[in-house]
């Protein structure tokens, strides 16, 4: 078989993203050791995985994607890829990143165990009823045969997102249980497990991979464990990768098969639904989606000129209210390249491409490095509670970032930090008044009881006398 052209490109491209991910995550480890398992880890085994690792599969394997374009094409991915590189080292590596959590005091105080429970309890109650609202008696299995309703289903759909925080927030109560209750114990993993269900039943492979990374990086941060505890523990990592990966493709071939076939009975039909995504079960194709995006994007006169940040902050009007509101990029480059009922990921590199040319690759590279950075150091630097939960939860983000659609990526992530961030707010917002007033109505019968007290033994003195 001989190799094109287009395949060395796209092998080049490989080595240069598995040799910067390298780097990259060399650097945290040396500085870091366990506490590398962070948002700028994660960002950098993004980049290994979808361009690295893609653009393998895009020479070598499958349809061998990367013959499908030109050499100009090719060479033009390569040169994205090289400049979103750069613009990932460079913001990692910013001052800007080490300051911006210093600056802005995010720290939160201390906060009762009582309300991190009815935290938990209020997003875990937001997910379910809102499922139910958007799907009624299809409960179980409506994200995969359901209509939404078009006028207001995908607003009340999105509150589905209170999920992942829940499944975290039992998570920090359990770690916190020893010697509590045995019913206390029972009632968190039992939301754990409905948590875990509920991320299946999306029919989608990301809810699932990220309760359980977060719960991951949460126990790492938590216990901050040293290097001599895992010495003889390092058949733990391949071990603990190829599980997350078999959770990966168990999603994907569900999500497949339910979306297509009904929910799946016969583990048979799951290797058919495998064989019949190809690399997209793993998303493995996204280099090649990046070649298209530089093909299609090719002209000056073609750039979005930062439509993807219109699409990122216009997601929240409604259609009905904005006709012409712009669409995830994952959506604009599946229907250019033949697929009209999903979206692709493109790579960040290759949709910062199709905004600005190279200057947009090297863009959407800072900002995403630069992110990363801010995530990490405020994980770093804060030591509160909900600092812990909010960063285990955000940190695994950034893997799934470098994929790209910026808009189907990142609105689902700002929805779940609004939410935990509001259920905080107005769990201890309202458990303080509460508290406040009932210690407010316990000390005055106090002060009475001690006036009456103060009153009767000076009566008694002046008898007395």
């Amino acid at each position: 078989m001989i190799t094109s052209t287009q395949s060395i490109i796209a092998s080049c491209a490989a080595a240069v993203a598995i040799a910067a991910a390298t780097q990259g995550v060399l650097v945290e480890w040396q500085r870091r050791k366990f506490q590398a398992i962070n948002a700028v880890t994660f960002l950098w085994l993004g980049v290994a995985y979808f361009v690295g690792a893609g653009a393998i599969a895009a020479a070598f394997f499958y349809t061998r994607a990367a013959n499908n374009f030109g050499v100009r094409a090719s060479l033009f991915g390569f040169a994205a890829v090289c400049a979103g590189i750069l613009g990932v080292a460079l913001g990692t590596q910013s001052r800007f990143g080490y300051l911006l959590p210093r600056l802005t005091h995010l720290e939160a105080g201390s906060i009762p165990r009582i309300d991190w429970w009815f935290t938990a309890l209020a997003l875990l109650g937001v997910a379910l009823v809102a499922r139910y609202l958007a799907y009624g008696r299809d409960f179980l299995i409506g994200s995969a045969n359901a209509e939404l309703p078009t006028t207001w289903g995908n607003y009340v759909n999105d509150l589905r997102h209170a999920m992942l925080p829940a499944g975290l927030v039992a998570v920090h109560l359990l770690r916190g249980s020893r010697g509590r209750a045995l019913l206390e114990k029972i009632i968190l993993s039992a939301i754990l497990v409905i948590a875990a269900i509920y991320s299946v039943l999306q029919y989608s492979r990301r809810p699932l991979v990220l309760l359980v990374m977060g719960t991951f990086v949460y126990l790492v941060h938590a216990k901050k464990p040293q290097l001599g505890h895992f010495r003889s523990r390092y058949l733990l990592v391949p071990v603990a990768i190829a599980g997350l990966f078999a959770i990966v493709l168990f999603a994907a071939g569900f999500r497949w098969l339910a979306l297509r076939l009904g929910v799946p009975l016969d583990w048979n039909l799951l290797l058919l639904a495998f064989k019949s995504q190809g690399p997209g079960a793993l998303n493995l194709d996204a280099y090649a989606v990046h070649l298209a995006s530089v093909s299609w994007y090719s002209d000056a006169s073609d750039w979005l000129t930062g439509g993807s940040f219109v699409q990122v902050l216009s997601n929240p009007i409604p259609r009905s209210l904005w006709s012409g509101k712009p669409e995830s990029f994952g959506f604009t480059i599946a229907k250019l390249m033949g697929n009209y009922g999903t979206n692709y990921g493109p790579t960040i590199f290759g949709e910062g491409y199709a905004n600005f040319g190279f200057f947009g690759s090297l863009l959407f590279g800072w900002m995403l490095g630069l992110c990363a950075r801010v995530v990490q150091q405020y994980q770093e630097i804060f030591r509160s509670e909900y600092a812990l939960v909010l960063t285990s939860m955000v940190s695994f983000e950034f893997f799934s970032q470098v994929r790209g659609d910026l808009q189907g990526m990142t609105t689902p992530l700002i929805e779940r930090v609004a939410l935990l961030a509001v259920a905080v707010w107005s769990v201890t917002w309202l458990g303080g008044r509460i508290r406040n007033y009932a210690l407010a109505r316990n000390s005055t019968p106090k002060a009475n009881h001690g006036d009456n007290g103060g009153r009767k033994q000076a009566k008694q003195e002046g008898s007395r006398e």
